[in-house]
């Protein structure tokens, strides 16, 4: 781990507000919103964070869930937010560290990870899915 890091983790325990985690996640990831050459270290910091236990994924939702709630406001200064904080989902999510489906959708109706990643898992499952059938009936076949 990099001395910023070890020194960001730190400042986070420092705190003692481990109840109030989220809003680090919420900052942060403003911050990779507004500084796009960010994005890359930030997620990284919070995704180490919650490898390491310092942030729990309760509170990784909660962040990601108060940006969403907040995502109109922030289109007023960032106009691409909505999109970037799409993709900034979308990767979590595909990483490992963020549950998608406990957050509330971006708009009405908007599927949260309509993105090449899920298409591919949903595609791995559904042959899996007849692969498990065709199994299933071979297995039929050779009890009777």
């Amino acid at each position: 781990m990099s001395g910023d890091k070890k020194e960001a983790f730190r400042c986070i325990k420092a705190l003692k507000v481990p109840f109030f985690h989220h809003e680090i996640v919420k900052r942060a990831l403003i911050m990779a919103m507004e500084r796009q050459k960010a994005q890359v270290k930030l997620l990284d910091l919070l995704k180490e964070a919650v490898e390491v236990g310092l942030i729990n994924t309760t509170q990784v939702t909660k962040g990601f869930s108060r940006i969403i709630d907040s995502v109109e406001d922030l289109s007023l200064d960032i106009p691409e937010a909505r999109s970037v904080l799409q993709s900034f989902i979308s990767k979590v999510a595909y990483e490992g560290w963020l549950w998608a489906s406990s957050l509330k959708s971006l708009s009405a109706g908007e599927k949260l990870l309509e993105t090449p990643a899920l298409m591919c898992l949903k595609t791995r499952l559904s042959r899996l899915s007849e692969s498990i059938s065709c199994l299933v009936t071979l297995q039929r076949l050779c009890i009777v």
